[in-house]
């Protein structure tokens, strides 16, 4: 089974997180093993831990994993990220969003991640 890690820095309402969590349950109906993981979440449109476990995949969300710049929280969510990775061993990595873009690619590098994928969102 082919195993899909999806990360975006926050799953709060907006067109971002909708499409992630859209292709988290497509991906999952397909028969791939899916995890999604997100930074901290203050304001979603509805309850995604519920959402994940009513469409059959994984969630985990990484506080440290913030929007702004703040290189000691940086540096912590680039440690879990490698090691949820490692952990996990996705055959494929698809980022949303400039933070979670910027570090899941170099998790994703370091875990030996061998299709890595980003959709940037929010260009204003």
């Amino acid at each position: 089974m082919k195993k899909v890690l999806l990360l975006i820095t926050r799953l709060d309402q907006g067109g971002s997180a909708d499409l992630t969590l859209q292709l988290a349950r497509g991906l999952s109906k397909r028969g791939y093993k899916v995890l999604l993981i997100s930074g901290k979440t203050v304001n979603p449109a509805f309850d995604p831990e519920n959402f994940a476990s009513e469409s059959n995949f994984e969630i985990k969300f990484i506080n440290s994993l913030v929007r702004n710049i703040n290189p000691y929280k940086d540096l912590l969510a680039l440690m879990r990220l490698y090691r949820e990775m490692v952990q996990f061993k996705p055959n494929i990595l698809h980022t949303n969003s400039s933070k979670a873009g910027f570090l899941g690619r170099i998790a994703g590098y370091l875990a030996g991640v061998s299709k890595v994928y980003h959709s940037p969102h929010g260009h204003i």
